[in-house]
């Protein structure tokens, strides 16, 4: 009982009488860590006439204790410090995007100059080929109907595979000796045979061109008899040779609906000369396949474009769907942008062209200025972006507009636009590569 007396008499005593030295110890300690002083108003007398709350009409100290703490040197420079390398690595990142888009676009237009130079020094050797309206074939417009379309299209399709394979057989007459053939197809070979003394031991390029080309104005007169394509079927194939009899098989189960039927069957074919006369029927009958809203069509025109790799014709008349705004058959192949119904090719199918034109100019020695400077302006001013195959990816698409659509496109085609546009190219190695071929192509010796 004494000794809590005692303990209550010093701590009152303690109250009245603080001692400066432990007030002091403590000061020292707080300036030696955070470089300030504490004052006499940082702890007020006010505490308690706030109700125990630290915040009151006296809140200024806290602000000066606080700022006097960001401004200590060792957090002042660690603060300035990050801000400056965040500041840096924006800096270069930006610089390295700009000058990346600088680059590609000094390349677009280091090969287009060179280009046009070329072409404003060449000289023209004769005067401009006249042409009439009996130069050119056009296909009659189907009817509209349903199932018309489908089965002119197997006809046509099995007419001329047909008499392909009897012409073949006729031409070549020492090589239809070693294969084995079944008598009637035999004896239709040799009955027109005895009409056609010329033979050969092999099908060239220019006579499956020559046999096209009387096939089709023969057929022509086929379409006017509309009786003839809603009767047809395919007649018994068994005594065709074996490989018209795949060709006939795989016909039968094909509903030739639209260009995927197509493609299915130019896949399943025995021979590359069959795949190159369906590529010449698929030029003059696109009207009797159906388009379908779907991005496999441009992936399969790529392919028509890379199998007439080689043939300067045939590469020619398909990739002049890309450039011709006017030619109504690259609907079949391209799709159109869903918001403006403006067509459009991937950056792929673009530089697939451009690459083979340019491939034909150096090997070939053809003058291809024209369509190889129009596709490098329709890489700096057309390009849009688009999404990618794979989920949240991004892709190049070059637009195709037409007369008509050209003033909406420009509206689209905002500065923002065309730059992002052009650095995703800027990306594309193949066309980095393909624009320094060209520009390389074209240096003054």
């Amino acid at each position: 009982m004494m000794y809590y007396l005692t303990y209550q008499k010093h701590h009152r005593y303690e109250q009245r009488h603080p001692n400066p030295m432990h007030r002091g110890r403590f000061s020292t300690s707080w300036r030696r860590w955070y470089n300030t002083s504490i004052r006499s108003g940082f702890f007020p007398d006010a505490r308690n006439n706030a109700g125990g709350l630290l915040l009151n009409s006296r809140h200024s100290n806290v602000t000066r204790t606080l700022w006097k703490y960001f401004n200590a040197p060792g957090n002042l420079m660690f603060v300035t410090c990050n801000l400056v390398t965040f500041a840096g690595f924006v800096t270069i990142n930006s610089m390295a995007t700009s000058n990346r888009e600088r680059l590609t676009e000094a390349k677009l237009l280091a090969a287009e100059s060179s280009l046009e130079v070329e072409s404003r020094n060449e000289e023209q050797e004769s005067p401009l080929t006249e042409y009439t309206t009996s130069n050119f074939w056009c296909p009659a417009k189907s009817p509209p109907l349903a199932t018309y379309d489908s089965q002119m299209a197997k006809m046509s399709l099995f007419h001329m595979l047909y008499a392909f394979y009897l012409y073949r057989d006729v031409l070549t007459a020492e090589e239809g000796k070693k294969v084995r053939l079944p008598e009637e197809w035999k004896e239709e070979v040799e009955y027109l045979r005895d009409e056609k003394n010329t033979t050969t031991t092999s099908c060239t390029h220019r006579e499956m061109d020559s046999f096209y080309n009387e096939w089709k104005q023969e057929f022509l007169q086929v379409f006017a008899d509309l009786n003839k394509s809603q009767r047809f079927t395919l007649p018994t194939w068994k005594s065709y040779p074996k490989p018209l009899k795949i060709i006939c098989d795989k016909l039968h189960h094909n509903d030739m609906e639209d260009i995927h039927d197509f493609a299915d069957f130019y896949n399943e074919m025995p021979s590359l000369g069959i795949k190159r006369l369906l590529r010449r029927w698929l030029l003059d009958y696109t009207h009797l396949v159906s388009t379908t809203p779907s991005t496999t069509d441009e992936k399969f025109y790529r392919q028509l474009l890379q199998d007439s790799q080689g043939d300067e014709v045939m590469f020619n008349n398909f990739a002049s769907l890309l450039l011709n705004p006017t030619d109504t058959r690259r609907t079949c192949f391209l799709p159109r942008q869903d918001l403006y119904q403006i067509q459009s090719a991937s950056i792929d199918t673009v530089l697939l062209v451009l690459r083979g034109y340019v491939h034909q100019r150096e090997v070939m020695n053809k003058n291809h200025n024209g369509p190889i400077i129009r596709l490098l302006s329709m890489l700096k001013k057309d390009c849009v972006v688009g999404p990618g195959d794979q989920p949240k990816s991004k892709a190049v698409r070059i637009m195709l507009p037409t007369d008509d659509q050209r003033d909406l496109l420009e509206m689209i085609m905002t500065p923002q636009k065309r730059k992002q546009s052009l650095a995703l190219v800027s990306h594309h190695s193949e066309a980095i590569k393909l624009l320094d071929s060209i520009s390389r192509g074209n240096r003054p010796t």
